[in-house]
């Protein structure tokens, strides 16, 4: 009696030891099948940043990181172009950006009265493979410098403050490549800092390990809604500067947290005259917490680029002074467009200013001008467009073939005039014909 007891007791161990093996595989299954989590820390070398951007902005000051905005400010309109906003730290180092956990876009509204939405990044990247998906970050960057203005009356030149920014990072390779990519409402997506000297592994519980220096990088491995990466923006490709190393970037896990502790209680029923049988009972101690995505309430505003206007002028060939001049170019709705001129071909010290197309002005005497305008997007400005040489020409009185006096311009009553004086003889003349200038 005593061995048909142990006989039947052997089955309903192996019963248990087999549930406890399905247990087992199946957290093994979610730890090698888990979305990248943790922390990414950015530091940012200014002094790397500043012969490259002195090298393609002279008159500049060097542009430096100044700004460091935390996930608690995803609110904030991060400042460019001449508007403030006041960001966490002013630190460059050691700057920490916690990966998003969401897995679609968030769109947030941001305070004030701009209202541009910021774009919360998702994660959609698993740990065991990084060739697909993407990284969300929470954080955002700004930089500074300092543009010369020169006042045409006085010639005191005064700084003003400029700013770029970038915004809802997310780390994503493209080609092979690993790209920090921003996306804000000045540029829209595209490659900020590319990834070198990249080391990427897993460690023991399948988190995913990453960390490489900082270059702006190609732009055949960029990812870009424009046709350049901020390289391009801040003049680095030009300077054939896109492979120096300006900071350093790492991702490591976030502090581990306490598997769920799965306890299993059999139940044994022997009886004289049947089986036992074994009802394992598993007892879940935590509870997951389940964080509901944050519904979209806005719609991007799309920036256009700051594109370089092209200028033309009329009259087109030569005017006197007081002549009315007709400046006109193609408008880009949502860009601003500055005129700056100067008394030589290219210096354009002299002043600036805010203009409209068409822009009319009356041709002033002694006039000898040089002048561009540059468009601007409130993040970054273009380039100079074409230059005009404005020039007040003035022209001499001449006699025709009836030795009347043929004056080209001259002023009265605020206005200009081309006169026509006839000569009656001895060169005592009278008004033939006056034509006002237009």
């Amino acid at each position: 009696m005593s061995n048909a007891k142990n006989l039947a007791w052997k089955p309903v161990k192996l019963n248990f030891l087999a549930f406890s093996i399905m247990v087992g595989l199946s957290a093994t299954c979610s730890v090698n099948a888990a979305q990248v989590s943790g922390v990414v820390t950015i530091s940012i070398d200014n002094a790397a940043l500043t012969p490259i951007f002195l090298a393609n902005n002279p008159g500049y000051t060097a542009w430096s990181l100044n700004g460091f905005y935390d996930c608690s400010q995803q609110k904030i309109r991060v400042g460019y172009g001449s508007t403030l906003t006041i960001p966490n730290s002013t630190e460059t180092q050691n700057l920490k950006f916690p990966v998003n956990s969401n897995t679609t876009k968030i769109t947030v509204e941001t305070e004030g009265k701009y209202k541009e939405p910021r774009q919360i990044q998702a994660t959609t990247m698993d740990a065991s493979n990084t060739s697909v998906g993407q990284i969300g970050l929470c954080g955002a960057l700004r930089y500074i410098s300092t543009i010369p203005s020169k006042n045409p009356n006085t010639g005191v030149i005064t700084y003003s403050d400029t700013y770029l920014s970038s915004a809802d990072f997310r780390l994503q390779k493209y080609k092979g490549v690993w790209n920090l990519a921003s996306d804000d409402f000045g540029f829209g997506v595209n490659t900020f800092y590319q990834l070198t000297n990249v080391q990427e592994s897993l460690n023991a519980k399948g988190e995913l390990l990453l960390s490489g220096d900082l270059i702006f990088g190609d732009v055949e491995t960029s990812i870009l809604i424009q046709k350049t990466n901020w390289g391009g923006f801040v003049g680095a490709l030009k300077a054939g500067k896109e492979h120096v190393v300006v900071g350093h970037l790492s991702l490591e896990p976030s502090t581990a947290t306490p598997t769920p502790t799965i306890t299993i209680t059999p139940t044994v029923t022997p009886t004289a005259t049947t089986t036992p049988s074994v009802t394992p009972t598993p007892t879940v101690t935590t509870t997951p917490t389940v964080t509901p995505t944050p519904a979209v309430t806005t719609t991007p505003i799309a920036i256009p680029p700051a594109t370089v206007p092209t200028l033309s002028i009329a009259p087109a060939t030569s005017a006197a002074p007081g002549t009315l001049m007709t400046l006109t170019f193609q408008q880009t709705q949502g860009l601003t467009y500055t005129l700056c001129y100067g008394g030589a071909s290219g210096q354009y010290t002299a002043g600036c200013q805010t203009i409209s197309p068409p822009f009319e002005f009356v041709l002033p005497e002694k006039t000898n001008i040089y002048g561009a305008v540059k468009a601007s997007n409130g993040q970054i400005e273009s380039a100079y467009s074409n230059e005009l040489h404005i020039q007040a020409i003035d022209q001499t009185a001449t006699y025709d073939a009836k030795q009347n006096l043929v004056i080209p311009s001259v002023k009265a009553f605020g206005k200009r005039y081309k006169v026509i004086l006839q000569n009656n003889g001895g060169y005592i003349f009278k008004l033939e014909q006056s034509e006002e200038l237009k």
